[in-house]
Formats: structure tokens, sequence, C-alpha cells
């Protein structure tokens, strides 16, 4: 086994845009332009009359030249060579084992870029990688061992993806099964709290003197707030008072297009100062912030979710929400301290699920590095 440079070895076409292209296949456009969008799905979308092209068969390798994804190898469809692929090929290694020698050098190859416009492969990088090359029967041979052992590792990936998965339902399932619906009675929202509206954006707030940071619904998830971007919108004194928001509130986004993110809701945390809110947020505002955290956590559940969606229909099949929709929402009728014990439940628990999927999380980490692990061992004549 000796060490060389791949660019001793191996070599690339770059492809090119055809001078003619259609987006139908026909007597004349007859070959499959493989361009970045059929190199990632094996399917053609444009097609070319086969004049003045780079030329690929199945199963060639194309590397990604272009783009912000340069570095990325992957096996062609018969066609002709798109203008941000190359074709790789050498005389001296198997398809398979140049493939995996690429793929391990996708992240140098990236992150790594020649260019300040577009990135692409940095030539000078690419071929003074150094490989072993074993004659072409080990070359094979450390296929055979490479796919069995990236085998075990993406079927690990896809018990944790499972696993994953089953901690999400699981927590959903706590947060149910905490409320104990046994012999209980259900009140309002609106007998728990205040119901408000926000403003209403218009071309007028933006003349207006007095100006303050404020939620749209693009700030509010399921007990979740993002505020990486908060906008400043114009209001007057009078409405100050109605639409300043407080630690503790809950916001509740009154529509979305998509009937699953109606009535997401999430609980204000103040770290905004003198923050008001838009009309498409209501905001609902309790005595105690743990009545605050038992509703959110009640329209979060499957119960919970199952009123908003049943207040929020409508007989043209469109779902919003509005505040006397939001008001009429039926809550589990319990004292405060029943209250404060369901939440300290709930937040027990999810501690706890919350634990374990930083777990996980932490295992697909590995099982990238892992993967990383065995084709760099594979190429350096270490894998066992």
């Amino acid at each position: 086994m000796s060490i060389v440079r791949l660019g001793d070895i191996a070599y690339s076409r770059k492809g090119k845009k055809p001078t003619n292209l259609a987006n139908k296949k026909d007597s004349q456009y007859f070959l499959p332009y493989v361009d970045i969008k059929a190199f990632e799905n094996g399917k053609a979308s444009n097609y070319s009359d086969g004049q003045d092209v780079v030329l690929c068969d199945e199963g060639d390798l194309l590397l990604v030249w272009d783009g912000s994804r340069s570095g990325l190898v992957g096996r062609a469809i018969r066609g002709s060579i798109g203008s941000t692929l190359a074709r790789i090929e050498s005389d001296y290694m198997t398809t398979d084992y140049l493939y995996y020698f690429l793929h391990s050098k996708f992240h140098d190859l990236n992150t790594r870029p020649r260019g300040t416009g577009t990135p692409h492969v940095d030539p000078t990088l690419l071929w003074n990688f150094e490989i072993n090359l074993p004659e072409k029967n080990e070359q094979e041979k450390i296929v055979i061992r490479i796919k069995e052992l990236l085998s075990d590792i993406d079927s690990s990936r896809r018990n944790l993806t499972v696993a994953k998965k089953l901690f999400s339902v699981y927590r959903e399932s706590v947060i149910a099964n905490t409320f104990n619906l046994e012999e209980r009675e259900f009140t309002t929202i609106s007998k728990l709290g205040s119901v408000t509206g926000g403003l209403t954006k218009n071309a007028s707030r933006m003349s207006m003197v007095l100006k303050k940071p404020y939620l749209r619904v693009a700030n509010v998830y399921s007990n979740k707030l993002d505020l990486n971007r908060v906008d400043e919108i114009g209001v007057t004194e009078n409405e100050l008072k109605r639409v300043l928001l407080r630690k503790g509130d809950l916001l509740i986004v009154e529509g979305n297009g998509s009937p699953e993110q109606i009535g997401r809701t999430a609980i204000w945390d103040g770290s905004i100062e003198d923050c008001v809110h838009q009309n498409h947020i209501i905001k609902v505002r309790f005595e105690h912030q743990d009545t605050s955290k038992y509703v959110m956590y009640w329209l979060l559940s499957i119960m919970g979710r199952a009123e908003i969606m049943k207040v929020a229909s409508s007989t043209s099949g469109l779902y919003t929400l509005s505040i006397s929709k939001i008001s009429s929402l039926k809550i589990p009728d319990v004292d405060i301290e029943t209250q404060r014990e369901i939440v300290n439940k709930i937040e027990e628990r999810i501690s706890e699920i919350s634990n374990l999927m930083n777990s996980v999380s932490a295992l697909f980490v590995q099982n990238d590095s892992l993967k990383q692990s065995v084709l760099n061992k594979a190429f350096l004549g270490d894998l066992k």
C-alpha cells in the first residue's frame, strides 16, 4: 500500500450549461440535464439536445463544485453535467473507494472554499489530499467493511430518531395525564382572567411620536418566545395601558395559515421593557402567574388543543380565533393550590424528558463523529 496525492491518480471534468434547454423531453430535447436539483433527487426537470455538453453515465461520481454545498459528492444519473458540478474519475481506484474518500473530505472542502463571492471547491486543496492506494481487490474489501460499519451507524441513528419522537409523544401524554378530569367542573378563561387584544398595524403608526417594541406572531411559539427580532410600533398614550405587557401574561396567537399553529401559546418573560403586542396576539392576564402556566399547559394538551380547534373552526372551513372565542375556552376549574400542584408535576416530568432528549441529541453528535472516524480510519489503513 502506498500513499499518493489525489491529483496524481484522479482527474475532473467540469460541467457546463447547454445552449439549448427545454423543460419537457421530446425527440429533440432527449438528454437529461443533471443540474443541482437533479443531482439531489435523481430526476431531471430539464433536457438538452445533446449539443456541446459534458456527459455522465449512471453511477458516475459528481462533486458539487460551486455554491453553498461545494464539496458534496454523489452518484450521477445518465445525462449532461450541469455547470456547478464536476465529474471525478480515477483509473487507479474503484468508484466506491473514491466515493467514500471524497465523502470523508466533505467538511474540509466545504469549509475551506475558494472565492469571496460564490464559494467553490479549492482545486489546490482537493488535489493535494493524500490517500492510501491499495490494489483494487483490497479497495473492494475496504469498501465492504465501510458499508458494514456505516450501516450499523445508520441503524443506530434511526433508533435515536425513533427515541426522540417517542420522547415527544411521551411529553404530550405527560401534560394530558396530569390533568385529572374525573368529576371535574369547567370554567372559562374570561372567568379566570382578563382577555385583551393588541394593536392593529397600519401606516399611521409610523408617524406617531411614541414608539414601543412590540410582539408579532413570529415571536410567539408553543411555550417559547423567539425575541431575536423585535420591531417597534407607534402607540398612543391612551392605548398604552391596554396593550402593555406584564411579566406572566399569557400570549395566544390569534390566527395562522396552518390549523396546527393556531392558538399556540407562551408566557411573557418580561425581558423587554415597555413591550406591547400586535392584535394577532391576544393577551390574558391572571391574578397569579401560576394560573398563566396552568392555563398554558392545558391549552398545549391534547384536550386543550381540541377545545381551541372547536371554537376556531368555522362553516367556511377557515380557522380563526378572536377575543370572544378565547374568552369562551373551557378550562378545568380548580383552586390555585391545585393549579400549582399540576404545574409542578408537569414541569418536573418535562424537565426529566428534556434531559433525556438532550442526551439523545448528544448521541446524534457522537453518531456523526463515529461515521467520520470510520471514514478517516479507512483511508489511513487502520480500519478493523
